[in-house]
């Protein structure tokens, strides 16, 4: 029996036999909220444009011209498994090593996601099964740190700002690392959650998320600030009001105290994870002394070369965040500015030896999501969020690029 389209046109066979699942697939869209679908195909489209740069950016740049010889199917899936990945994955697979005092600085919960996650592979599983899980997790992370944003911000104001808050956060130039197995999207996820949950007045549940946070990044103690903001507005800033409940805020602290006490255990030292920052370059200065060390490198580089490329990027994500921090002042609720600010100062404060004293910086903005309401706020006509997108998308293009051929990005 023949079978018709819409339009009364005949569907061949193939066609006929797809039509169920298609039909069933947008069944299932349509059952979602708009958040949620908008979300989902935002997450979709660029996973694919990542899968697509991986394809052809590794294969092309690392094949021969005209060549006829792959560059090796098992080397272009392994090719988000660069810098701060390797250290992840090295924690997952053989644990914190005295001996590796390096590892401090990076934070447990996301390679014991991974740990946990690949436990049924068998245990210890394989370097291969640890990097898809990691991968997995973030891209997971991911989308469920898009949706929570896209919740969030329409609490306070139109999806359209929520809508394009969300998108410019998945296309920014350095997002890439929500896709590497990197603990970015994940830290994302919980910040965001964190402030769900004390925009609700959920207290407990804040403090809770607030407490995986600081085991993600050391960068969560810093949510200690948005929710004591927040319990005490609710509460019309009247101290005699303060219950019992207050206590939660307690919890983030504690996600801290907690990996100290690890360091404690295998390195010697509670405040390892601060100490080894110095292995890694960087130090307290005044929050001048990076944004000034960047200037003058980028004023005594050679004209296109690598550190005047390199440092541009980092010193125009930097001020981008820091003019967006500005202008959300009278835009976003205290608890939101105050966050942002504080996140900003602790970029800031421990910059890197120069000359390249903003390293990491263009990753380290993506934890600023007020930041990015703030510009969905600000942008209201579709010509300047078209030129935004176009201009990050393009950017991410190449960043990614970079990234997956091994050339040095943060």
């Amino acid at each position: 029996m023949q079978e018709f389209n819409r339009s009364g046109l005949v569907l061949e066979e193939g066609q006929a036999s797809a039509a169920p699942i298609i039909s069933r697939w947008r069944a299932w869209l349509r059952h979602l909220s708009p958040a949620l679908r908008q979300t989902f195909f935002l997450f979709v489209a660029t996973r694919i444009l990542f899968a697509l740069a991986t394809y052809f950016g590794y294969v092309l740049f690392n094949a021969g011209p005209y060549s006829l010889t792959s560059v090796g199917v098992s080397n272009l899936w392994q090719s988000w498994d660069r810098w701060d990945a390797t250290w992840y994955l090295g924690i997952v697979e053989r644990g914190y090593l005295p001996s590796k005092l390096k590892q401090a600085a990076f934070f447990p919960l996301y390679p014991l996601l991974i740990k946990g996650a690949s436990l049924p592979f068998g245990n210890p599983a394989s370097a291969g099964v640890y990097y898809a899980i990691g991968l997995a997790v973030s891209n997971i992370a991911f989308f469920f740190a898009l949706w929570a944003l896209r919740v969030l911000a329409e609490r306070d104001w139109q999806p359209e700002v929520a809508s394009r808050a969300v998108s410019y956060l998945a296309v920014f130039p350095t997002s890439l690392y929500f896709f590497a197995p990197y603990n970015e999207s994940l830290f994302v996820l919980l910040t965001v959650g964190c402030f769900l949950a004390l925009r609700r007045g959920r207290w407990w549940l804040a403090g809770g998320l607030g407490l995986l946070a600081a085991l993600t990044r050391s960068a969560g103690i810093v949510l200690v600030v948005p929710f004591a903001v927040e319990y005490l507005s609710q509460r019309g800033w009247q101290w005699r009001k303060l219950r019992w409940d207050s206590l939660a805020v307690g919890l983030i602290p504690a996600g801290l105290g907690l990996y100290g006490f690890y360091c404690w255990r295998v390195f010697g030292s509670l405040l390892m994870f601060a100490h080894v920052q110095a292995h890694w370059g960087r130090a307290l200065h005044w929050p001048w002394s990076g944004l000034w060390d960047q200037l003058v490198a980028i004023a005594q580089a050679q004209p296109a070369s690598f550190f005047q490329a390199h440092d541009l990027l980092d010193l125009m994500a930097t001020l981008m965040v820091m003019v967006l921090v500005v202008l959300g002042w009278r835009r976003l609720p205290l608890s939101y500015n105050l966050y942002a600010m504080a996140l900003l100062a602790t970029f800031l404060l421990f910059p890197q030896n120069f000359p390249d004293a903003l390293a990491s910086n263009q990753r380290f903005v993506l934890e600023v999501f007020p930041a990015f309401l703030t510009l969905g706020l600000v942008v209201r006509r579709p010509a300047t969020h078209q030129a935004i997108m176009i201009i990050f998308s393009g950017l991410l293009a190449v960043l990614t690029l970079l990234f997956i051929t091994g050339r040095w990005l943060v």
